[in-house]
């Protein structure tokens, strides 16, 4: 292979990892709603999330970090482990 396809390479799984990151933030934000439809609030730590969804850790290296949460709202940051660029996606919501 050139030389030259393999900064790409590394800028295409790097672009994967951040990829999986979002993936699994959307979904945490999801079960976030499913959780307070069900029990009347929002939840601040991932156990409580993966009773909605055990989906959520299928990719070990991406971590969840929370933030504030309250009865209006919530936000958690994800991020994967791999991602050289170690990029955060900061998911948030709340009620007005």
């Amino acid at each position: 292979m050139p030389a030259s396809f393999y900064p790409n390479y590394k800028d295409m799984r790097s672009d994967a990892y951040y990829a999986a990151a979002m993936s699994a933030g959307r979904n945490g934000s999801m079960a976030q709603e499913i959780h307070r439809q069900e029990n009347n609030h929002y939840v601040d730590n991932l156990e409580e999330l993966l009773k909605v969804d055990r989906g959520l850790t299928d990719d070990a290296q991406v971590t969840f970090v929370f933030g504030f949460v309250s009865e209006s709202g919530f936000t958690f940051t994800t991020q994967h482990g791999k991602d050289k660029q170690k990029r955060e996606v900061e998911f948030n919501y709340r009620d007005n």
